[in-house]
C-alpha cells in the first residue's frame, strides 16, 4: 500500500492501515476496509493497526460513542449510514485530538514535540467517566473489562 507516494514492501510498515490524520481517506475506502472484516467486533477492528494506524482504547471508545455504536457490535450488522457515522466520528475525533495536542491523563501524561501538554482529556465523553451520567442521554457511562482491555461506553445511547 503506498504511503505518502512511497510503496512499502513486506515488513511491519507495509502492514499498516489507514491514517486519516496524515492523509485524507475517502469514506468509501474506509467502508471497503471495514466491510472486509465483517465477522469482527467494531472496537477490535479500530484497535488493529492494520485497519487504522495508532488508535488506542481511549480514542476507539470516544469514536464509537460519538458514532452511537456499541463496541461489541459485529461489523456485519452495521448499516451504510452507521459506517458513514463511524467514518465521520473517526476523522473528527482524531483531528480534534490533534488540535488539542493529544490527551494527557494521570496514568499517561502526554506532551507534543514542542513540549505542550495535551488537553483533549477535557473533551472526553465516556473514557474515564464510568458511573457518571452520559452527556447525551443522562444514562450511566459503564466500564467493562474484557480480554485484558477496558471499554468505556453508554449502554443507553450506543446501539
Amino acid at each position: 500500500m503506498p504511503v505518502d507516494g512511497i510503496e512499502l514492501g513486506p515488513g511491519p510498515l507495509g502492514e499498516l492501515g489507514l491514517d486519516p490524520v496524515a492523509s485524507p481517506v475517502s469514506w468509501t475506502a474506509f467502508a471497503q476496509s471495514l466491510v472486509n472484516r465483517r465477522s469482527e467486533k467494531l472496537k477490535v477492528v479500530l484497535l488493529d493497526p492494520t485497519f487504522v494506524v495508532g488508535l488506542g482504547g481511549l480514542y476507539a471508545d470516544e469514536i464509537l460513542y460519538d458514532a452511537g455504536l456499541r463496541p461489541d457490535r459485529e461489523v456485519s450488522t452495521v448499516s451504510t449510514m452507521e459506517i458513514r457515522r463511524l467514518y465521520r466520528s473517526l476523522v473528527e475525533i482524531l483531528h480534534e485530538a490533534t488540535k488539542h495536542h493529544g490527551t494527557s491523563t494521570d496514568e499517561h501524561p502526554f506532551t507534543d514535540l514542542h513540549g505542550k501538554a495535551g488537553s483533549f482529556q477535557d473533551e472526553l465523553q465516556v473514557w474515564g467517566r464510568d458511573g457518571e451520567p452520559c452527556r447525551r442521554c443522562r444514562g450511566t457511562v459503564t466500564k467493562v473489562r474484557s480480554g485484558g482491555k477496558v471499554t468505556h461506553w453508554c449502554p443507553s445511547c450506543q446501539v
